[in-house]
C-alpha cells in the first residue's frame, strides 16, 4: 500500500525514515555496531517493532512523482528472524559480559559433581567462556557489529548454558564446604522419614538435645530450635535434585546442567546452607537413629556444669486432712547455664530423665573414650537408680506419717559416687520398713489412735507444741473434727469439745522427742482424751426380721471384697445399731 504525506508531515517524517532505513540496512548486511543494537535493545526488544522495522524498513520512494514511505504488504519472515536472533544473542552476550565473573566462580566448582567423562564438557565450556573473556579485554568490543557477533561471539556464547547466569556462586562455593551436610542428608531420600524425624524432634526434651539446637524463650519453656530444622528442611528442599541425583558423580555435563537449570534464584538459601552446616553434628545427633551421641556428650557436659540432684517435697497442709497442697515429692536434676550473660536455672523433671537413661545408654558407646563413656554413663544409671530408690522410701515415710518426714530435702552432686547414695537409700529404706512396723505395734495397743490417721497425729503434734500458723478458731475447728469420728453429739457440744481439748493438753509433754517417742505421746494423749468419751449408740427401727441364733464367733463367706461391708452392716442391724466404729 502506498501511504502519501503532506509537506508538513514529510519535513517531520523524512529524518526518521532515513534513520529506519539505514538501520534495517544495517541489520540486514550485518554492518551494525555493538553500541548501536544496545541503544535500540529497549525498542526492538518488543516483536511488534521488529515486525515494523521490516515491514518499513525499505524507507521512501518519489516514483509515483510524490514522496510515499513504501510499507510491504508481507512480512518478510527470514528478515524478522535476522533481527529477532540478533536481538537476542546480542542481549544474552551482553548479560554473558556482566556476569562472567559470576559465571566463572559457578564453573569452578561444578567439578565436585562430575566423573573424568563429565570434566570434558566442563573444560570445554570453561574453555568458551575464557575465550570470550579475552575478546571482551583484547577487542573494540562497543564497535564490533553483527557480523562478529554471528560469526564469533555466538560461536562461543551457545556453549554456556542461560541457566549459569542466574545461578549464587556464593551458593556453589558454599557447597563443598557443606559436603558432609549433603552427603547425610542423601542418606534419607525418603519424604515420609525425613518429616517424621522433624515432627519426633520437635517434641523432644532438653536432656535429649544437643545444647546448640535447643532456645530459651524469656517467660517460657525452652524448646528445640525450629529456626534451624526449618532452616535445614529449606537446604533439603532446594537443593532436592543435586542432593538425590541418580549418579554421585556424573558421565554427561549435559545431565548436571539439567538438574541446575532447575534452581531458581534464592535470597536464604545460603543462610540457611551456612547455619545448617555449621550445626550439622548436633542435627545428625537429633536426628539421625544410628547417631546417639547427643545423650553422652550431655552427662559429660553436665558433669562440668557441676549439676545436683534433688529429691524434695516443700509443702505440707496444716490442715488433719490431707489435700493438694500436700505433696509427697519429686526427683529433678537441676543445674545453671549462661546464656545471654545471664545464669539460669536449669532443671529436668523425672519422666524426662527416664527417657534421657533410655537414650543414654544407647548411646554410650559413641563417646570418644569408649571405656570411659561406659563408666560415665554405667555411674549415672546406678546412681539414678538409687535416687528414685531413695525418692521413693522418702515418699513412703511421708504417706504414712512419720513424723520427721512432713517436709524433706535430699542433694547430690552428679559426681557423688553412687555408693554414698546407696547407702543414704539403703538405710531410708530400712526406716520406713521399721516404722511400718512400729505404727502397726502401737495401733494395736492403742484402740483410739485407730480412729485417725497420721495426718491427724501430724495435724496435733504441731497443734499441742504450738507450731501450727493456724488460728485460734481454726484450731478449734480442726479438733473437734477429730472428736466427731468418735462420736458427733459430743463434737456438737461446746462444753465436751473444751473438756475433750483439755485433757489433751494436760496430757502432752512438750519436749525434744523421737519421731517414735512422739507417737506413743499421740497415743497417750488420744487415750487419755477420749476413754470419758461416751461411744455413740444410735438404734434403729426395724421393720422386719428373722431371729437367727448365732455363736459367740461368726465366720461369714462373702461373694467378693464389695460384699464384706454389707454382711457387717447386716450383723448391727440384726441387734438393731447402726455400726458406728
Amino acid at each position: 500500500c502506498f501511504r502519501e504525506c503532506t509537506e508538513e508531515g514529510l519535513a517531520a517524517i523524512l529524518p526518521a525514515s532515513i534513520k529506519y532505513t539505514r538501520i534495517y540496512r544495517a541489520f540486514m548486511d550485518r554492518t551494525i555496531s555493538f553500541y548501536e543494537i544496545r541503544d535500540l535493545e529497549p525498542i526492538l526488544g518488543s516483536s511488534k517493532e521488529r515486525a515494523a522495522l521490516v515491514v518499513g524498513g525499505n524507507g521512501f520512494s518519489t516514483d509515483s512523482g510524490s514522496p510515499t514511505w513504501i510499507i510491504s504488504r508481507d512480512i518478510n519472515k527470514t528478515e524478522l528472524k535476522t533481527i529477532g536472533n540478533a536481538m537476542k544473542r546480542f542481549s544474552y552476550l551482553e548479560a554473558l559480559k556482566e556476569k562472567l565473573p559470576s559465571v566463572r566462580r559457578v564453573l569452578d566448582t561444578l567439578h565436585h559433581f562430575l566423573s573424568d567423562e563429565g570434566l570434558k564438557g566442563l573444560h570445554k565450556v570453561q574453555t568458551s567462556l575464557e575465550q570470550l573473556s579475552k575478546l571482551f579485554s583484547e577487542r573494540d568490543y562497543d564497535n564490533e557489529t553483527l557480523q562478529e557477533l554471528n560469526s564469533t561471539y555466538y560461536q562461543l556464547t551457545k556453549d554456556i548454558d542461560p541457566c549459569f547466569l542466574s545461578l549464587s556462586p556464593e551458593l556453589f562455593e558454599e557447597i563443598p564446604k557443606s559436603k558432609e551436610t549433603l552427603e547425610w542428608l542423601r542418606t534419607i531420600p525418603d519424604e515420609v522419614e525425613f518429616t517424621s524425624s522433624i515432627e519426633l524432634a520437635m517434641g523432644k526434651s532438653e536432656m535429649e538435645v544437643p545444647t546448640a539446637l535447643w532456645e530459651e524463650e524469656p517467660g517460657k519453656p525452652g524448646r528445640v530450635s525450629e529456626t534451624k530444622l526449618s532452616m535445614l528442611t529449606t537446604v533439603r528442599r532446594y537443593l532436592y535434585s543435586l542432593i538425590y541425583r541418580p549418579e554421585l558423580l556424573f558421565d554427561r555435563f549435559k545431565d548436571l546442567v539439567d538438574i541446575l537449570r532447575a534452581l531458581r534464584p534464592s535470597d536464604d538459601i545460603i543462610q540457611c546452607l551456612m547455619v545448617s552446616t555449621e550445626h550439622i553434628e548436633p542435627l545428625i545427633e537429633l536426628l539421625d537413629d544410628n547417631k546417639r551421641r547427643a545423650a553422652p556428650e550431655r552427662l559429660q557436659r553436665l558433669l562440668r556444669l557441676n549439676a545436683v540432684w534433688r529429691c524434695s517435697n516443700n509443702q505440707i497442709s496444716d490442715s488433719s486432712e490431707p489435700d493438694a497442697r500436700d505433696a509427697i515429692g519429686e526427683v529433678w536434676l537441676e543445674w545453671k547455664e549462661t546464656s545471654g550473660g545471664k545464669e539460669q536455672s536449669k532443671q529436668q523433671n523425672i519422666s524426662e530423665l527416664m527417657d534421657f537413661q533410655s537414650t543414654l545408654v544407647l548411646g554410650s558407646s559413641s563417646l570418644s573414650s569408649k571405656q570411659e563413656g561406659q563408666n560415665i554413663v554405667e555411674r549415672f544409671v546406678q546412681q539414678f537408680g538409687w535416687i528414685k530408690n531413695l525418692w521413693h522410701s522418702l515418699s513412703q515415710l511421708h504417706a504414712i506419717g512419720h513424723f520427721d518426714f512432713r517436709t524433706f530435702s535430699y542433694e547430690f552432686p552428679i559426681a557423688t559416687d553412687e555408693e554414698e547414695v546407696r547407702k543414704i537409700a539403703i538405710k531410708t529404706s530400712n526406716l520406713l520398713d521399721e516404722w511400718m512396723l512400729q505404727v502397726q505395734k502401737v495401733r494395736e495397743q492403742n484402740y483410739f489412735l485407730n480412729f485417725f490417721g497420721m495426718r491427724h497425729l501430724w495435724f496435733l503434734t504441731s497443734v499441742l507444741d504450738e507450731e501450727t500458723v493456724l488460728s485460734e478458731a481454726d484450731q478449734e475447728h480442726e479438733l473437734r473434727n477429730m472428736l466427731s469420728l468418735v462420736n458427733q453429739e459430743e463434737a456438737a457440744n461446746p462444753e465436751a469439745l473444751q473438756e475433750f481439748i483439755e485433757r489433751l493438753r494436760g496430757s502432752w509433754k512438750k519436749s525434744s522427742r523421737t519421731a517414735l517417742e512422739t507417737l506413743h505421746l499421740c497415743a497417750t494423749a488420744i487415750t487419755a482424751a477420749l476413754t470419758p468419751v461416751g461411744f455413740r449408740c444410735r438404734e434403729i427401727k426395724i421393720d422386719e426380721s428373722q431371729p437367727v441364733d448365732l455363736p459367740v464367733v461368726t465366720i461369714i463367706c462373702a461373694e467378693s471384697p464389695d460384699r464384706i461391708y454389707d454382711h457387717i452392716i447386716s450383723a448391727y442391724v440384726r441387734v438393731g445399731y447402726a455400726p458406728e466404729h
